[in-house]
């Protein structure tokens, strides 16, 4: 019984040490928990930081990857229209020795597409670097998170690079004999990839549209100095060149409009002429008859020289005129006087025995 007591006073006595030990301990480790809560909290927001403050020097720094330099992209991109031309004639002449020439003559842009598709699946597609690329060291990187550009991303480059713009090229001549207002529109495209040029020079981002529209630019694979030549002075003078033409283009549709709304008036002046005329003697109308003959056989008026039509020519459109008058015109500008519709020296038709 004394034993039993004994143990059982042990058994309590534990116990209470044990709660005493809990209670101690209690707010101890809170507070423990608070702190590594906190640190956890400031590594985080250390880390973040520092991704941030990597993200904004990497072009600055020797240590991460930085853009590549006008200069360096240009180098690329011709390396590898060298090796892609050199691809291309080979695929040519395959294609010619298994299908034939005549086959293959109306084909070019098609096997040009095709030689390109498979030269791009054998090194982009597939996440590998171009000839061009390894020649420069450079590497794709998806722009907006410095990452290898995806599957998704590189099929993407391929059809604004590649696909899109054979189907443009295929579906521009039907477009233009459907709407033949827009033809205008084709001589604004080399002005615009012009354009875009000159904004690669100034910034050295994206050096086709391709690339602008898959967000894919280039980094090193390389250390490189950060004193590199650039490429702002060419930038200059293609604004310059652009501004040029603009001011050129803009005179031309001025005189344009002058001429064409002379034109206008000598029109109306001659149609009131021939109004007064046939109105001032009611007895001249058996006569006017036999004048009508003769004016219908006669040569009519050319409009851009104001007199008789000599050597009468037509254009595509219809209109008359003298062919010294109209190939000069076109030698100037290759459009008809009266419609404004795109017409060439080679398209011109000479009329014999007009009447």
């Amino acid at each position: 019984m004394i034993n039993n007591v004994n143990n059982n006073s042990s058994q309590s006595s534990s116990q209470h040490h044990q709660t005493e030990n809990i209670i101690n301990r209690s707010p101890i480790s809170r507070s423990e928990r608070n702190y590594q809560n906190t640190h956890q909290q400031q590594q985080q927001q250390h880390q973040q930081q520092q991704q941030q403050q990597v993200f904004r020097n990497r072009n600055n720094s020797n240590i991460y990857p930085t853009y590549a330099d006008q200069p360096d992209i240009v180098r690329a991109s011709q390396k590898d229209d060298y090796y892609k031309k050199l691809f291309e004639d080979q695929c040519f002449e395959i294609f010619t020795r298994l299908t034939g020439p005549r086959f293959m003559m109306n084909r070019q842009q098609e096997s040009k597409l095709l030689s390109n598709s498979l030269y791009f699946l054998l090194t982009t597609m597939i996440g590998s670097q171009t000839l061009g690329e390894e020649y420069c060291n450079l590497r794709q990187i998806k722009d907006s998170s410095f990452s290898v550009p995806s599957l998704l991303d590189r099929s993407r480059l391929y059809i604004f690079n590649l696909l899109a713009p054979y189907l443009i090229r295929k579906s521009l001549p039907r477009l233009f004999q459907k709407y033949p207002k827009l033809y205008h529109l084709k001589e604004y495209f080399p002005n615009l990839e012009r354009l875009h040029l000159a904004l690669f020079y100034f910034n050295g981002s994206y050096f086709n549209f391709s690339k602008r529209l898959s967000n894919i630019r280039y980094i090193f694979n390389r250390k490189v100095d950060q004193k590199r030549p650039k490429y702002h002075i060419l930038g200059v003078l293609i604004i310059i060149q652009l501004l040029v033409q603009l001011v050129f283009y803009l005179k031309d549709k001025y005189q344009s409009y002058i001429s064409s709304k002379n034109l206008e008036f000598t029109s109306e002046i001659n149609n009131n002429n021939n109004q007064s005329s046939s109105s001032s003697s009611p007895t001249s109308q058996s006569s006017s008859n036999n004048d009508s003959k003769i004016t219908t056989s006669s040569p009519g008026t050319c409009t851009l020289c104001l007199e008789n039509r000599t050597n009468t020519t037509s254009t595509e459109c219809g209109h008359l005129f003298c062919w010294n008058c109209i190939t000069e015109w076109c030698n100037n500008k290759p459009e008809c006087p009266l419609c404004r519709r795109p017409i060439s020296v080679r398209s011109l038709i000479p009329i014999y025995n007009y009447q």
